[in-house]
């Protein structure tokens, strides 16, 4: 799985790094179809809130989310549990189709009113 961080208006310590690396890997443990996963760092000159956002590559979706908090380190926890709410969604939505196909069903265009007009011909 690959995970890209990139910061727009701050400079991704190593310290960030390594936390949301910590945070963000642990995903692959929920749902193993993770491809990628971008996450950005923002945060205004004029503002002293962090705007993060992430976008994951999973199996048959994309799927984003949005936090934003004073603290950093709270906001990288909040945007990884809307995630994480969303990959469990999303591995649960697959394996109900994977359990629970979509059953072929024939369209029979029967009436009992014209079943009985012919019985009793």
């Amino acid at each position: 799985m690959n995970i890209q961080i990139t910061g727009h208006g701050i400079t991704v310590t190593p310290s960030m790094r390594e936390y949301m690396e910590e945070r963000f890997s642990k995903l692959n443990d929920h749902f193993h179809g993770i491809n990628s996963i971008k996450l950005v760092v923002n945060k205004p000159d004029n503002h002293h809130v962090y705007h993060l956002t992430t976008e994951v590559h999973a199996t048959k979706a994309t799927l984003f989310a949005k936090a934003h908090d004073y603290d950093f380190y709270k906001a990288a926890d909040q945007l990884k549990h809307k995630i994480t709410r969303q990959i469990d969604k999303h591995h649960d939505i697959l394996m109900q189709r994977h359990h629970h196909p979509k059953e072929i069903t024939t369209h029979l265009d029967l009436h009992h009113d014209q079943n009985d007009e012919y019985a009793e011909e």
